[in-house]
This record gives C-alpha cells, structure tokens and sequence, in this order.
C-alpha cells in the first residue's frame, strides 16, 4: 500500500500583510480613508464638523510605528494656522491647501495603537480652541511576524487546520502555503490588530 503523500510546509509559509488591510485596524474604518467616528462603541466620538469647520477624511488612516508618512486631510474651513495631533502628539504640517487640505507629518510611537485624529482650527464664539476629529481616526501597526505554526505536516490534498502564532496580525493579513493562499478559519477568533494568533486552512497542492 502506498503511503499517503505529505507535505512539510516548515520552509513554505509566509504572511503577507497587505497594506489596503491595515484600514480594518482603526475601529468604524474600511478601506484607506478614515471612516465615521460614531461607529466606535464605548467611546466619545469627536465631532466632524463644528459650525463651518468640518473634518471629512484622514488618508491613509494607518502606518508602522516609526511614524514619518504623511496624512491627507481633507475638510472645509481649515485656517491658515490650523494644528492637527494624533492622539497628544501634535504633527508637523508639511503643507497647507488652502481652507481643504492639510498635509501633516505622522510623529513616532512605541507600541501598536489607534489614536484619534484632531484637527484645531479658529476659536468659538466664548473663545475656546475649536476641534473637530475622528475618533480612532489612525491606527499604528507593528511589524507582522509568524514565530510558529502548527501542525508542521499533512496531505496534499489540504483541509488540514493550521494555528499560525506570532505578533502584529491584521484583519485583512493573507497566509500563502508555497504560493497558494490558506483560507481564514471561520471558526478563528474575530480578527483584530496585534492579536497573536490566527487560524486557517490548507489548500490542495495538487498541481
């Protein structure tokens, strides 16, 4: 009887983390433009638009940890000294579009987050800073890593469960066995940033 073809994927697994994914990490987001507020649950949601001062979208809305990219923000009635801070961090302003567009510098952090997104411009009528925002508006990833997978062997023919663990992991992250791409576990724990773990299954590797 012939034994059962196996296939050893220990030098074949590799995560891609694709970049279009990273906006499913900043919560009431998809895509590359930072969604509405008001879709983070437990959270005070910043307001978009004060008055004539409004806030419409933040691209991209993700990036690594050593900060440096640069946000488009688009909205109405910027001012010409109009500040933006993600999170307490306020960002260089790297050029200004008149009253729709700011352009500012992503400033460093040391640990994945998603922080709000603030932009303050002109003053209300009693004199306070005027601030319209996105609430999580950004989200800073660390780098995705696979540290180990089990199990290490099964047939050819796929189906096998595999538990990939390592740091960094993304809604959206694909895994490919040799070039062929694993599909997610619908049974794995809902996908969020950083979590250390996902599962998936092993396609064919019939030719």
């Amino acid at each position: 009887m012939t034994p059962p073809r196996i296939f050893n994927p220990l030098q074949s697994l590799m995560i891609c983390a694709l970049t279009t994914a990273l906006a499913a990490c900043s919560s009431g987001t998809q895509g590359d433009t930072a969604g509405a507020a008001d879709a983070v649950a437990g959270v005070d949601a910043l307001p978009t638009q004060v008055g004539t001062l409004k806030l419409l979208s933040v691209t991209p809305n993700a990036g690594p940890l050593a900060g440096g990219g640069q946000l488009d923000l688009t909205g109405v009635g910027f001012a010409d000294d109009a500040r933006v801070f993600l999170g307490d961090q306020e960002c260089t302003i790297a050029w200004r579009g008149g009253k729709t567009h700011l352009y500012a510098v992503v400033p460093a952090v040391d640990a994945p987050a998603s922080v709000d997104v603030k932009v303050q411009s002109g003053v209300d009528p009693g004199g306070a800073p005027r601030f319209v925002g996105l609430t999580r508006g950004y989200s800073y990833v660390g780098e995705t890593r696979a540290d180990s997978f089990a199990p290490t062997q099964g047939p050819v023919e796929g189906g096998t469960q595999i538990t990939v663990r390592g740091s960094g992991f993304r809604p959206g992250d694909k895994v490919l066995i040799g070039w062929r791409e694993a599909s997610a576990n619908l049974h794995s724990p809902a996908p969020k940033c950083g979590r250390n773990f996902r599962t998936f299954k092993i396609p064919s590797l019939h030719a």
